[in-house]
């Protein structure tokens, strides 16, 4: 993964979007997925190394990690 790929998604660590998170998903590689708790959007990344990789950048980054999600609806935004 190069640093322009991860930058691309740099709106989930930098500010300028509010409420990314992480989630434990634990039938995920990795066990974690990027959730937005302020839009109840699940973000769903269908490369596995790109979505490791984004999620160990929010960890880096110190993000909350939820356990679960809040009850009520959520949107699911599909990136490639």
């Amino acid at each position: 993964m190069t640093e322009d790929e991860l930058n691309h998604y740099g709106y989930l660590w930098d500010g300028t979007q509010h409420g990314w998170v992480l989630l434990r998903a634990p039938h995920l590689e990795g066990g974690l997925c990027i959730y937005n708790k302020t839009r109840r959007t699940l973000l769903h990344i269908e490369s596995n190394d790109l979505n490791l990789a984004l999620c160990e950048r929010l960890k880096q980054k110190g993000v909350e990690i939820l356990d679960n999600i809040p009850p009520g609806d959520v949107v699911v935004s599909q990136k490639k």
